[in-house]
């Protein structure tokens, strides 16, 4: 069961379509969320669960996210690429992470069934060599994005860069059965680079943030062609905010998070007896924010059998459609900020 903004394309962006897609799976070589703030009505029915004011919301989100220390961090390392990855607690859970003081820079963020995948490329030198904004060499764009991302990055301090080529392992949780989805979130031109540079791309590094798409969509088996997402640049410290101003974009501006939330659910037939022999599955839903805009949301539910590796067993999703026969639809998740955990506790139940 997925609800996903692409159902809202025609309004808030463009497919762009290829008839020799880079990911089997997918019917569109990528999708571009474009700057349309008119286009998210219908997903707000859907998505915004229980969320009256989006900004303020990120803003709380954010606040969580800095108490328990789950951004990316910002590491220069000779403008390498740097990520960190986040597994999913096997047992019942509310969590978000993201990355935020993005004024330039893009990032690379999959989500899935299992975990999050986040990270921080630089604007300079991995799309432009200098001030003037002058294009950096192809081999540059190469070396300080994709193949940092898919290599690693050795010389991070943190030790959190993790190569994509570990993460997509069997067993990870960007593998098939995890259902990961790939997003770059980048930003939108300035007019000031339209009048005086002639960038007439709705997105300032448009070309190269699709050859990149194209090669993470090789590199990870994403269940939808790679998300590109635009961001409006803004001034650094806003981006950085996490408290809302009476004006201005601080608290939510430069910045991309995943909330997650999941919890086991126990499936009874008519007479009342569990239906789950071993351990009751997991039903959870994440949800992908841009500034103060809701992207992409996903539903499921995933058996949780033992494994060997680590604890529970994280398999293709359930149809749900069968589990509805069975006698139960599963209950509304709402997904709220971390701190909140006791009223979700409540709403759900135990």
């Amino acid at each position: 069961m997925t609800t996903k903004t692409t159902d809202s394309i025609s309004t808030s962006g463009r497919v762009i379509t290829s008839s020799t897609p880079t990911n089997a799976n997918s019917s569109a070589e990528m999708i571009i969320i474009g700057s349309s703030r008119n286009g998210t009505k219908g997903l707000e029915k859907r998505a915004l669960r229980g969320v009256a004011d989006p900004k303020r919301y990120v803003a709380d989100l954010s606040k969580a996210i800095s108490e328990e220390d789950q951004w990316v961090h910002h590491v220069w390392t000779d403008g390498m690429a740097t990520s960190r990855t986040f597994r999913y607690d096997p047992e019942n859970m509310k969590t978000a992470s993201g990355v935020k003081g993005m004024f330039g820079c893009t990032s690379v963020i999959i989500a899935s069934q299992r975990g999050t995948y986040l990270s921080h490329i630089w604007e300079g030198p991995t799309f432009v060599k200098n001030a003037a904004g002058d294009e950096s060499k192809e081999d540059v764009f190469w070396e300080h994005s994709f193949e940092s991302l898919r290599e690693g990055n050795d010389e991070d301090p943190l030790d959190q860069s993790f190569p994509l080529t570990y993460l997509t392992a069997p067993g990870e949780i960007l593998n098939t059965e995890s259902s990961p989805v790939i997003f770059i979130i980048t930003p939108y031109t300035l007019e000031s680079e339209r009048q005086d540079d002639h960038i007439m791309t709705e997105l300032r590094y448009e070309d190269r943030v699709k050859e990149l798409a194209r090669g993470l969509a090789k590199l990870v088996p994403s269940v939808e062609p790679p998300v590109i997402v635009g961001y409006d640049r803004a001034d650094e410290n806003a981006t950085e905010a996490d408290e809302l101003e009476q004006e201005g974009p601080a608290g939510f501006a430069g910045r991309a998070i995943v909330e997650v939330e999941q919890k086991r659910w126990d499936i009874s037939g008519p007479d009342g007896r569990s239906l789950c022999f071993k351990r009751p599955p997991f039903v959870g839903t994440w949800r992908l924010w841009v500034e103060d805009r809701p992207i992409y949301q996903h539903d499921y539910v995933i058996d949780a059998g033992p494994h060997k590796r680590d604890g529970p067993f994280y398999g293709p999703a359930l149809n749900l459609l069968d589990v509805r026969y069975r006698g139960k639809k599963p209950g509304k998740l709402n997904i709220t900020p971390l701190f909140a955990a006791r009223k979700m506790a409540a709403e759900l139940g135990d």
